[in-house]
């Protein structure tokens, strides 16, 4: 896989018990020592896995997860 290309990611996301099918674009590096690096940044709804509560209103309902994601060889 070329440095530099972009790849869809697909997958499950389970949250307390509840999952939810995820797909999202990621950015692909390949290091010097061959590891494969994933970077991508996702937007999850809290209300799709059944948390709704919001003690003082200070959480928000949708949050940004980043991810960085090492792939070796062993």
């Amino acid at each position: 896989m070329p440095a530099g290309d972009g790849v869809t990611v697909s997958g499950s996301l389970t949250v307390r018990e509840s999952s939810r099918p995820i797909s999202f674009p990621a950015s692909v590096t390949v290091a010097d020592d061959g590891a494969v690096l994933l970077d991508a940044t996702v937007q999850v709804d809290r209300s799709e896995f059944g948390l709704t509560w919001n003690q003082l209103g200070m959480a928000s309902m949708k949050n940004t997860v980043t991810i960085h994601a090492v792939f070796t060889r062993s």
